[in-house]
């Protein structure tokens, strides 16, 4: 859509430009306010148009190496849809924002995808948080896990699950699985955090 409406305002300050050339060109036969007018009506069209394509060309394409390829936003949302999770999402000009939880549990699940297409992620957060204080964050550790090994370009599921069972009660971790950041903390002994973004 951006590329077609890029497209129009080039052709249109094209013919713009074309239009007052002929029209100074024939200046014998014009009315001098009219030919004033015209072309100050011309200026302002070019920098309004401008001002616009400038807008439309103001979020360019991110490049590679800055999404988790093979990651479906919509498949993840639509499985933990089925898992009792609520789904939301919020498709701004910023990209599109899933955010997912479940309250239902004694612990409480939130996993935010943020997505600029639909066949991949440009990060995936995992929040888990012990509703009550008798609760023990543990049995988090199998979700966490899950997550950590969904399927994507190059990965390896398995290992990613192991490091999360390693490392799940560590106060902090970070390691790079096939192009992918992974990143463990540890808020409080109540809460876990998991993060995956692409490695630089």
């Amino acid at each position: 859509m951006h590329r077609i409406e890029r497209h129009t305002c080039d052709v249109l300050l094209r013919f713009d430009v074309v239009k007052s050339g002929a029209e100074q060109r024939r200046g014998s036969s014009a009315v001098p306010f009219f030919s004033g007018y015209r072309l100050a009506l011309t200026l302002a069209t070019a920098l309004v148009l401008s001002v616009s394509c400038a807008g439309e060309q103001s979020r360019p394409p991110l490049p590679p190496g800055t999404k988790i390829k093979g990651l479906n936003p919509a498949q993840i949302c639509s499985q933990l849809a089925q898992d009792g999770f609520t789904v939301q999402t919020d498709f701004s000009a910023a990209g599109r924002l899933w955010v997912c939880e479940e309250h239902s549990s004694l612990i409480q699940y939130r996993v935010e995808l943020l997505s600029s297409d639909t066949v991949s992620v440009e990060s995936l957060t995992v929040e888990a948080s012990s509703m009550h204080e008798t609760m023990k964050i543990e049995n988090a550790r199998l979700f966490l896990k899950n997550m950590a090994s969904m399927r994507y370009e190059g990965a390896d599921s398995a290992k990613a699950a192991q490091w999360v069972d390693a490392h799940f009660d560590d106060t902090s971790a970070e390691t790079v699985i096939h192009g992918v950041r992974f990143e463990l903390t540890t808020p409080n002994v109540y809460a876990r955090k998991l993060t995956l973004t692409p490695a630089q």
